[in-house]
């Protein structure tokens, strides 16, 4: 979520710590870059970097579709996925 004023430019950084079936544990850090498309929708796009402990890395592309109420910017859909090296899916 970020406030939202007039039409500026948001940029909103946010780490996750995610916990996998295999053990495995994930670092994801995301860029949010929130700006105005219309008078009460906004398009949210970040990208996601999925650290293993092995060392791999992963880069995920993401787009959300926010609606604009009461100030505030609420995330309507958003899809992701993090491939693993055991071809799971995150």
């Amino acid at each position: 979520m970020c406030q939202l004023r007039c039409s500026q430019l948001y940029i909103v950084h946010s780490t996750y710590m995610c916990h996998l079936q295999s053990s495995q544990l994930y670092i994801v850090q995301s860029t949010y870059m929130c700006h105005l498309w219309s008078s009460q929708l906004y398009i949210v796009q970040s990208t996601y970097m999925c650290h293993l402990r092995s060392s791999q890395l992963y880069i995920v592309p993401s787009t959300y579709m926010c609606h604009l109420q009461s100030s505030q910017l609420y995330i309507v859909q958003s899809t992701y996925m993090c491939p693993l090296w055991s071809s799971q899916l995150y």
